[in-house]
C-alpha cells in the first residue's frame, strides 16, 4: 500500500526570494494492484505528486508510506522498482 498523509511540498524561488507551495495537505491511499488516476489541469500537481512519491523531491511537510514504512527509510532504488508510473492522454 502507498500511503500520503498531509504531504506538502514547497519550492524556492529565487526570483521572489520565498517558498512557492506545490503541494498542500495531500491524502491519498493506494492499495496493493489498485490503479487510480490523477487528473488536473496543467500545473495542478499530478506529476509532482509522482515525483514525491518516487523520492525526486523531498516533501516539506507529512509523509509518505510504502508497504507501511517511511519512504524516507526505503532506498530510492526499492521504491524504483516496485512502483509503475504510466501517462495516458486522452483528448476529449
Amino acid at each position: 500500500m502507498i500511503s500520503f498523509k498531509d504531504v506538502s511540498l514547497s519550492f524556492w524561488s529565487e526570483t521572489s526570494q520565498e517558498k512557492i507551495p506545490a503541494l498542500k495537505n495531500i491524502n491519498l491511499e493506494v492499495k496493493k494492484n489498485q490503479k487510480i488516476a490523477l487528473c488536473g489541469r496543467t500545473g495542478s500537481g499530478k506529476t509532482t505528486i509522482l515525483n514525491c512519491l518516487l523520492r525526486l523531491y523531498d516533501i516539506s511537510e507529512g509523509q509518505i508510506k510504502f508497504l507501511g514504512e517511511d519512504i524516507i527509510k526505503l532506498s530510492k532504488k526499492i521504491i524504483r522498482s516496485s512502483v509503475v508510473c504510466s501517462c495516458i492522454i486522452e483528448l476529449i
